[in-house]
């Protein structure tokens, strides 16, 4: 159940809350650059907000710590344009101070490099290069083996996408390759074991596209991806082989999207571990019923990876995740908007010491934006937060409720 002051709101009363009209906060301002026509030009922004969060480490009923808040999120972004090709840099560190305990304070790093190039009408690549580096809230495992810190996840990613054909053509192609590099910066012996969680990732998509309809494709794709985790004692390396139908479609009666089912099966190089399958898909929708809202829809189900205890012994082999999410944003006016959003996400442990766990967790946000000025908004957001897990392996509870509630300044130049 989730928590507000001494009154339970149960989940149905958030989704009914949802259904009304007010998420995350979106800002409307629209900031200008330092140098406007400058070949390169650099346009920085930075969100403001204090609040409160009354379970930041979210943890089960009567062990929460609380805390005032205060985030700061500076946005940092180089832009140029040559032609019809695009590059772009930008970089957003979030500090985020906790008035609770300074050693709960944080600062995360993301950072993307991206360029769209094309060539001609009927050839185009989109290149990336992406690196994170968040903190994770505290999770069960680290409760579990007492370890005071979450981890500290770092990615690095490498990405091009190749199209082929044009925009109107009868048909299309697209190859795209990813390289992800998985690493850990704390907790990785003993008890979470994060080095069990390392890996290099390549994938490999192909997507053919047929048009059926002036703004309608159909799509047949295959992905391959490899999982080469760089712990000497695991026997988690595996192959993922999906394959799926689909169609997509652009401002069909003020409806886009794409929906993509198939069958996603997953190999394990080890002879200990199960080799498993699940009908995978993957869809987003966005709709907008008049001038002034847009509603956007969008679910998934896939494999996540899993973790290991020990040389030979698993928390997990594989998750399969499940996703749903609803958001609706509106326009009251020139100067209001209000979002309302809610989502749900559904993870199944398979095998390993978790082998029959399974996670719900139910987010609803809820926000409203004044924009005061063409550089100038505030807003205040809120979000309410319940994981329900049921592990019939292990009396340790994962269980928990986690409200927090901000008020919010976003500025440009």
């Amino acid at each position: 159940m989730n928590h507000i002051g001494s009154q339970t709101i149960p989940p149905k009363a958030l989704l009914g809350a949802a259904l009304l009209g007010i998420a995350i906060n979106a800002s409307a301002v629209e900031p200008m650059p330092i140098n406007k026509g400058g070949a390169i030009q650099f346009i920085p922004t930075i969100d403001l907000s204090q609040g409160y969060d009354d379970n930041i480490d979210e943890a089960p009923t009567g062990e929460e710590e609380s805390s005032n808040v205060t985030k700061v999120v500076p946005t940092f972004l180089l832009a140029a344009q040559e032609r019809q090709n695009r590059y772009q840099f930008r970089y957003t560190p979030e500090l985020q101070l906790y008035s609770h305990e300074s050693d709960d304070n944080r600062v995360n790093h993301n950072a993307a490099l991206t360029s769209r190039m094309s060539f001609n009408t009927r050839n185009a690549l989109n290149t990336g290069l992406r690196f994170a580096r968040n903190q994770e809230a505290i999770t069960a495992t680290n409760r579990r083996f007492d370890e005071t810190d979450g981890d500290i996840n770092n990615r690095l990613t490498v990405d091009g996408t190749y199209q082929f054909g044009a925009d109107k053509a009868r048909g299309q192609i697209e190859v795209n390759a990813k390289f992800l590099a998985n690493r850990y910066a704390n907790n990785k012996v003993g008890g979470s074991n994060n080095q069990s969680r390392e890996y290099n990732n390549p994938t490999l998509d192909l997507t053919y596209f047929w048009r059926v309809a002036p703004k309608t494709r159909v799509l047949l794709e295959g992905r391959y991806s490899s999982y080469d985790y760089q712990w000497s004692e695991s026997q988690l390396d595996s192959n993922t082989m999906s394959s799926f139908v689909g169609v997509t479609w652009d401002a069909t009666a003020k409806t886009q999207g794409s929906v993509r089912v198939g069958r996603e099966e997953k190999s394990f190089d080890s002879s200990s571990k199960t080799d498993t399958d699940l009908t995978a898909w993957d869809a987003e929708i966005s709709w907008e019923p008049m001038a002034r809202s847009r509603i956007q829809l969008s679910t998934s189900n896939r494999f996540e990876e899993g973790s290991e205890e020990s040389p030979g012994v698993a928390f997990e082999e594989t998750i399969e995740q499940t996703t749903y999410s609803i958001r609706w944003q509106h326009d009251w006016d020139e100067r209001v908007q209000t979002n309302v959003g809610m989502s749900v996400r559904d993870k199944d442990y398979l095998g390993g010491s978790n082998d029959g766990r399974n996670d719900q967790t139910e987010t609803v946000s809820l926000g409203i934006t004044y924009s005061v000025r063409r550089w100038l908004d505030l807003g205040f957001e809120a979000q309410f937060k319940n994981n329900d897990s049921d592990n019939p392996g292990s009396s340790f509870d994962a269980s928990y409720d986690r409200n927090n509630y901000f008020f919010t300044i976003t500025m440009s130049l």
